[in-house]
């Protein structure tokens, strides 16, 4: 999905000033904001990997974490590629319409996201019994 804003935003030029996309400053602000979002849930599915290949009883937890912080990002960027692709997002004929319908489907399969953060709530704020 990345690789799709990043494609997009190197070749679209903008017409008022003859630039890619990808020399606009907020582009590129909002760009590493969600690449680091990224690389972060990269980080902590990795984890959430390794405590399932040591059968650690922390494997559930983490696995709805991962869920709930991959699912953001996902969302994130593709909510980001649609602003960059503007109208033509919405195209059928441009792959952002595409992703930008699967990040949202990523939420709503199992473990729905509502369900991983009600767990993942009274996990923090209840004690455990």
């Amino acid at each position: 999905m990345e690789e799709a804003l990043v494609s997009h935003a190197r070749s679209r030029v903008i017409p008022a000033t003859g630039q890619p996309l990808a020399e606009m400053h907020w582009l590129q602000f909002e760009a590493a904001d969600v690449h680091a979002r990224l690389e972060a849930a990269r980080v902590y599915s990795r984890n959430m990997a390794w405590l399932a290949d040591r059968n650690s009883p922390e494997f559930l937890p983490a696995t709805m974490t991962a869920k709930v912080l991959a699912n953001d990002i996902a969302r994130e960027v593709a909510q980001l590629a649609l602003k960059a692709g503007g109208g033509s997002g919405f195209l059928r004929t441009s792959p952002i319409q595409r992703l930008f319908r699967d990040a949202q489907a990523g939420g709503l399969m199992a473990y729905s996201a509502e369900v991983c953060r009600d767990r993942i709530g009274k996990t923090v704020l209840l004690p455990q019994e």
